[in-house]
């Protein structure tokens, strides 16, 4: 009979309280695309003026088993040709930058399909993480690192150029996707890329703003820095 009661009894305000945060919490992962453990969950909840604590959401995450997909390590799968000159190592390793398009990481790298192998490039912004050009191609060529080149600089205007980004959309979307086609891989690349990554994703080294948001920070401050023309 106690148990029966126990079963019957309406849910307490406590409880009621978890399970409306739950489904605040589930809508803030999947905005993530599944990408974000509780501190990003939790800076995400805070932008949707959702009361509550890191502690709170960690706890009700490991409850419902929301566990952010596993990142793995960066393995450089490109060897320079012997015949092939060494590019002048410009940044020394520094890859800290003032403003954006100080420094740019350029990288490619492949995914698989079941009709084979799609290549990607990617140049980074080090600034603001944002990836500023990028193209696709069945082959590793030329041409594809142009596209890359191509288009960001018809977007920006850049400083240094360094090789080997390693980015995360790797581990983040391509690792935990499977293909049939060419096609499908480059509309989810896409989606990742303009849609997710440069206008959303939430970064810790930006204090939790996207690469979007952290370049319109820098714009604003540099504004209001900026002194008034004289009349």
């Amino acid at each position: 009979m106690r148990f029966q009661a126990w079963r019957e009894r309406p849910p307490s305000a406590r409880e009621m309280a978890n399970q409306e945060l739950l489904e605040q919490i589930e809508a803030a992962f999947e905005e993530g695309r599944e990408t974000y453990g509780s501190p990003r969950v939790y800076r995400m909840l805070k932008r949707w003026g959702v009361p509550c604590s890191e502690k709170r959401i960690a706890r009700l995450m490991r409850l419902r088993g929301l566990k952010a997909k596993q990142t793995r390590r960066f393995r450089a799968t490109t060897k320079r040709q012997r015949t092939h000159a060494v590019a002048p190592n410009l940044l020394q390793r520094d890859f800290a930058a003032q403003r954006p398009d100080q420094k740019w990481l350029a990288d490619i790298t492949y995914i698989s399909t079941w009709e084979g192998w799609l290549y990607l490039a990617a140049i980074l912004d080090m600034y603001s993480r944002r990836i500023v050009g990028w193209a696709m191609a069945e082959q590793m060529t030329d041409a594809l690192t142009l596209g890359a080149l191509r288009m960001a600089l018809q977007r920006r205007r850049p400083g240094l150029l360094a090789g080997q980004a390693g980015p995360i959309l790797k581990s983040e979307c391509v690792h935990h996707a499977i293909y049939r086609t060419r096609d499908e891989a480059r509309a989810d690349l896409f989606s990742y890329i303009e849609v997710f990554y440069n206008r959303r994703r939430l970064h810790s080294a930006l204090a939790y703003l996207s690469p979007e948001e952290y370049e319109q920070e820098y714009h604003h401050q540099l504004f209001c820095l900026t002194p008034c023309p004289q009349n």
